[in-house]
């Protein structure tokens, strides 16, 4: 059976400031550091960012685990909405070559739809 591990981070209404949960922090926090960290808050607060940045899903592979991110507009408790909510669907590589096409499709469906 393949490792999944679910994680979300970025903008919330139940949080106050930026949200971060994880089924295993370690992998969660490894990538929110490196996706969300170190290139989405730059880039959101730069001149040169894109609200459709909010509404895309991208695929790193990264330190042995394959992630799948799904992007959504999102505001937190105090209304602000600069920053998006993030859902991460993260596979370890080995186990990622036993999924069909239809199970990560799956996969992304349920991110776009638990988003």
């Amino acid at each position: 059976m393949p490792g999944f591990v679910l994680s979300l981070f970025g903008k919330h209404p139940a949080w106050s400031d930026h949200m971060f949960a994880a089924t295993d922090v370690a992998i969660g926090k490894r990538l929110k550091q490196s996706f969300y960290d170190l290139s989405v808050v730059p880039t959101v607060q730069s001149s040169a960012y894109d609200p459709e940045f909010d509404q895309h899903f991208y695929v790193i592979l990264e330190h042995g685990h394959v992630h799948i991110i799904a992007a959504t507009k999102s505001t937190d408790s105090v209304g602000r909405s600069r920053f998006p909510l993030f859902a991460a669907l993260s596979i370890e590589r080995e186990d990622a070559g036993l999924l069909s096409f239809d199970a990560l499709q799956l996969g992304i469906e349920w991110l776009r739809v638990g988003v």
